[in-house]
């Protein structure tokens, strides 16, 4: 029997001077046999008594697959009652398309390499769902409903006495709505990759981890993938808010062993990836003083939801359908269309894919143009823990690149900053090499390669791969905070290159006897 998919569209036509009412089938049609083809086909509406639809779970979106998930139930009727299930609904930004800005396709000319770029086609929202399973919150005393709500509130009630007698669960602030919240990132990886590629890590030094944002007001998720020690190829699993390295503590002496996702487990929906995981995800006391408070390495590519749900992070440059330069592409995207990031008109911003030749951190890079070398960019920085931090941008310093002024929340914390080749300079000048535990690709390296040392140079001994500290600020856990990058001047054909952000706690950025690299 033929299964059609898709819509279905009623409308009227004149046959022989009788108006008729036709059914159009739009979809696929399975042909048996694997064969599978996109046709349209008309029925007579008379000739229908009833039309009768089953769930494909291809088109199923993220809120109705967790409820009709019967692993999950407790966490589904959380996500019901605090309306978050609505949030779940999104999938397609209609008012998007990219053939609406054609006109920014072209070549652009970064130093002595070029790049072909397409605009990002369509704008989808994604989401991912780490959940507890009905039997992982039995094994902590909950069943009911009523028992998780008590469950959120004692933890959050301590970490937010000030929002404890809120009793509307849709509020983003009630102890419920925080703990369902905490629970789902704004975008999607359909190929499960939750962190860069472990390739490029010296992992005897750090476990490869990103920090991302959740749907909960002002709180970061950590996920980490660590690896068993000298075996660089043997992952221990994908874990949250784990700290520690390898099997053990780090070199402050912290482990905290985290939350382990289940990826066997993992499944897709519409608009994103549910995951199961092992234990109670929350964002307690101890995950905001004691796990979360490391250095973070914030790779650019991971600040704009817009660019994870374009699933750039881990394409690879050969993937692009770019004829002219198919080792060579890159993917622009809009302002007005990228949520946490904007600049200014009259210059562009594109994502260069992961190839074998990288000067950057995650084998792919965020840079921009302009025509007149005038920049004007605002970032959304993640939501950091209570603490003192210092900031810090990691950028490839080319020959041509502008001065820059650095604001914090409006206010100047770094001026006349060169981003010129010639500018890497010692810690006094507000200059750190790069990082010990990342390396520099050249030419030839395979990029499928494990770090060895015969095979790979740190970012450290590169001296144009640096780190420019920015200033220190204070984070009380509870309010944004915006970075801003204006060009000053610039001679030539200048780009700016935004590589990653680095947040280091002042403690560990002045410890006395513990180097960070």
């Amino acid at each position: 029997m033929k299964k059609l998919i898709l819509s279905l569209t009623v409308f009227a036509a004149s046959l022989t001077a009788i108006a008729q009412q036709f059914v159009i089938i739009d979809g696929q049609v399975d042909k048996g046999d694997g064969v599978v083809v996109q046709e349209q086909q008309a029925f007579l509406a008379d000739d229908i008594e009833s039309i009768r639809y089953e769930k494909d779970p291809e088109f199923i979106l993220m809120a109705d697959a967790i409820a009709d998930d019967q692993k999950i139930q407790l966490f589904s009727q959380a996500l019901q009652l605090t309306g978050l299930a609505d949030s779940l609904s999104a999938y397609y930004d209609y008012d998007y398309d990219g053939r609406d800005f054609i006109n920014l396709d072209g070549r652009y000319y970064v130093n002595t390499h070029s790049q072909y770029v397409e605009m990002l086609r369509r704008r989808y929202l994604r989401f991912t769902a780490f959940v507890e399973t009905d039997e992982v919150l039995a094994a902590h005393g909950i069943t009911t409903l009523d028992d998780l709500k008590a469950y959120a509130k004692t933890v959050y009630d301590e970490v937010y006495p000030e929002d404890a007698g809120i009793t509307d669960p849709t509020d983003r602030c009630h102890s419920l709505n925080r703990f369902v919240a905490y629970h789902l990132l704004p975008f999607a990886d359909y190929g499960r990759m939750l962190t860069a590629f472990p390739n490029f890590f010296n992992q005897n030094l750090a476990d490869v981890a990103d920090w991302y944002p959740t749907l909960m007001p002002h709180a970061s998720l950590k996920v980490s993938n660590p690896r068993t020690a000298n075996e660089p190829s043997s992952s221990l699993g994908y874990f949250l808010n784990r700290r520690g390295l390898q099997e053990g503590p780090d070199k402050y002496g912290v482990q905290v062993p985290g939350i382990k996702i289940d990826l066997m487990g993992s499944y897709d929906t519409r608009n994103g990836v549910v995951f199961y995981i092992d234990d109670i995800l929350t964002y307690d006391k101890k995950t905001q003083t004691e796990t979360l408070q490391e250095r973070w390495r914030v790779d650019f590519v991971t600040l704009s939801t817009d660019f994870l749900n374009a699933q750039t992070r881990h394409k690879m440059a050969s993937s692009y359908d770019i004829p002219e330069s198919p080792s060579s592409a890159a993917i622009g995207f809009v302002s007005e269309y990228t949520q946490g990031i904007s600049w200014n008109d009259d210059a562009n911003l594109f994502i260069a894919p992961i190839r074998s030749y990288y000067w950057c951190y995650g084998g792919d890079e965020v840079y921009m143009t302009s025509e007149n070398n005038r920049y004007d960019v605002s970032i959304d920085l993640p939501s950091l823990p209570e603490g003192d931090w210092e900031l810090r941008l990691g950028t490839c310093l080319m020959p041509s690149a502008p001065v820059v002024r650095f604001s914090l929340d409006n206010e100047v914390i770094c001026d006349n900053v060169s981003l010129a080749t010639s500018s890497s300079g010692s810690a006094e000048e507000g200059w750190l090499p790069g990082p010990a535990e990342y390396r520099y690709a050249n030419v030839n390296l395979d990029i499928s390669s494990f770090w060895t040392e015969n095979n790979s140079t740190p970012m450290s001994s590169v001296n144009n791969l640096s780190r420019r500290i920015i200033g220190r600020f204070h984070s009380d856990g509870k309010t944004d905070h915006q970075l801003r990058i204006t060009s000053i001047s610039a001679e030539g054909y200048a780009v700016l290159d935004l590589d990653y952000l680095e947040f280091c706690p002042v403690s560990i950025a002045d410890h006395p006897t513990i180097p960070e690299d």
